[in-house]
């Protein structure tokens, strides 16, 4: 929590507008990496918090991300960012954590909040299809060991999570909605 120093230092003179942006550019990155909705919220209200805002109201769902807080004049302000389909990559989550926490720590300009926060969503990891899929079979063939299969049930797991890894891909390039690849993809697991 910021001391009275740091209150005293400026806060009066925060842009809120920019503020708000970057809570809510911080929630976005974090719900488009996979990170959990409790986490979501979590960040946003500490990153709020850190730039002298007592009370934040982040409301985040699966595809939705709404800001909300009340600035020390009494105007309320609010942002709504809608979610597209998304996946999981802890590489970015742990880096949103990380940036979250310097954030909260150090208190620097929002300029250079948004700054950083941009450069994030810059230098995302892109893997080439066959790296995936490898990593698709690889994942399902070592879990099956790691619960006690032998090398042949490993192989069928592994053949299992490229199937997997293929529908999923090709449903994603027809722009299938989360729920349907979820119950597609869980059938063909199950097969």
């Amino acid at each position: 929590p910021p001391t009275i120093s740091q209150t005293q230092r400026g806060y009066a003179a925060l842009d809120y507008d920019l503020l708000l942006s970057a809570a809510a550019e911080l929630g976005y990155g974090l719900l488009e990496s996979g990170a959990e909705i409790y986490r979501v919220e979590e960040s946003i209200q500490r990153l709020l918090h850190a730039y002298g805002i007592p009370r934040a109201d982040p409301f985040v769902i699966p595809n939705c991300i709404i800001v909300s807080f009340r600035t020390p004049q009494g105007q309320t302000l609010t942002q709504v960012r809608r979610m597209p389909s998304h996946g999981t990559d802890v590489d970015l989550i742990e880096r949103y954590n990380d940036l979250c926490r310097r954030l909260c720590r150090e208190i620097p300009s929002l300029e250079e909040a948004q700054s950083r926060l941009k450069d994030i969503g810059q230098t995302r990891r892109c893997y080439s299809f066959p790296v995936l899929m490898a990593a698709y079979f690889a994942v399902a063939a070592a879990f099956c060991l790691l619960f006690g299969g032998l090398f042949r049930d490993a192989l069928c797991a592994g053949i299992g999570g490229l199937a997997t890894g293929l529908a999923l891909t090709a449903l994603t390039l027809l722009h299938a909605n989360l729920f349907f690849k979820s119950m597609l993809c869980s059938a063909l697991s199950a097969f």
